[in-house]
């Protein structure tokens, strides 16, 4: 799975939507993250300047090629991702 940006638009202090492609399972898709900021500071043990986000989306397995046994198994999944970065 990758995730490739195209477009961040900030909807306020903490909050952004990123506008994406979206590769699982060799397709390729258009997606919306929606983006909430949890934490900007310093790394307690790093010393570095970091930052704490998680993004989610909802997407549907069959668009990805997934969709076997679809409608008896649910089609839609929400994808939540949790990301800690730091400074180099």
């Amino acid at each position: 799975m990758t995730f490739k940006s195209k477009q961040v638009t900030v909807k306020d202090d903490d909050e952004a939507e990123v506008l994406g492609d979206l590769t699982l399972n060799g397709v390729t898709k258009e997606v919306t993250l929606d983006v909430d900021l949890k934490k900007a500071g310093m790394h307690p043990m790093l010393n570095k300047p970091t930052v704490g986000f998680e993004a989610e989306t909802e997407i549907k397995r069959s668009d990805f090629g997934l969709g076997l046994y679809a409608p008896a198994v649910g089609d839609e999944v929400e994808v939540k991702i949790s990301v800690e970065a730091s400074q180099q």
